[in-house]
């Protein structure tokens, strides 16, 4: 499996596994939108020339956000080292363009047990935010949780 840079040539791949895990999520549109303006922030996992996983970061210059993670279902053998490898690309990359610190929201325990698990924060929970009635966590991780993310992504 490859972890690397989006490129245009990946956009029909990152649109079939960003909707197979978010499939009420962003549409294509707005996906489109994301890959023209924050092009530097997305990364994709290739398996066999198939995108099988996908990380969106989006950054002002005040703040930057992980706004999403899919790992194609239906790949269980992939899908720890995948997300790993991905978060940790995106971590290194907002780390390299100066933040500080780094946002994420979240509906999925499993993420929220991640965030922790590195000192993360949990800085707000909103009940019923998602349609489906799910709450959403806001987290907040600092630059020094790159190393406490290498070192707990290596056990996971």
């Amino acid at each position: 499996m490859l972890v690397r840079e989006f490129a245009t040539r990946d956009f029909e791949g990152l649109v079939v596994c960003y909707r197979a895990g978010f499939p009420n999520g962003h549409n294509r549109y707005s996906l489109a939108r994301l890959a023209r303006f924050q092009r530097d922030l997305l990364f994709v996992a290739e398996e066999r020339g198939k995108i099988v996983g996908t990380i969106i970061g989006i950054a002002s210059p005040r703040e930057a956000w992980l706004t999403a993670l899919t790992v194609f279902p239906g790949l269980p053998h992939l899908q720890r080292d995948c997300a790993s490898r991905l978060i940790y690309m995106l971590a290194t990359r907002f780390k390299s363009l100066g933040f500080q610190n780094a946002f994420a929201t979240t509906s999925r325990r499993s993420v929220l047990k991640l965030a922790q698990a590195i000192g993360a924060v949990n800085i707000t929970e909103e009940e019923n935010f998602y349609f489906d009635g799910k709450n959403r966590w806001v987290i907040e991780a600092a630059a020094d949780s790159l190393p406490k993310l290498t070192r707990f992504l290596a056990r996971w």
